[in-house]
């Protein structure tokens, strides 16, 4: 695996988040979690794809609705 690329699975296990709901998540992320498919059609996230996954669950458990918690990841890490 590339550095800083992580299929779906891996991202799910580093951040505590479901791979069902990963994937919901990215209608919500639009253009911010475009998602790289390889040559087998895995989803391929960058380090920085990963950091939102974490931040987005960080305020969801902190009790925030997922529209806010959207907004607010995209804001901490750009």
């Amino acid at each position: 695996m590339d550095k800083g690329k992580y299929l779906i699975g891996e991202v799910a296990e580093i951040s505590g988040v479901s791979q069902k709901c990963i994937r919901s998540w990215e209608d919500y992320l639009g253009d911010v979690f475009r998602i790289q498919c390889g040559r087998m059609k895995y989803r391929y996230y960058t380090e920085e794809q990963l950091e939102i996954v974490k931040k987005i669950k960080q305020f969801l458990d902190e009790g925030f609705k997922l529209k806010f918690a959207v907004e607010r990841a995209k804001e901490a890490l750009s």
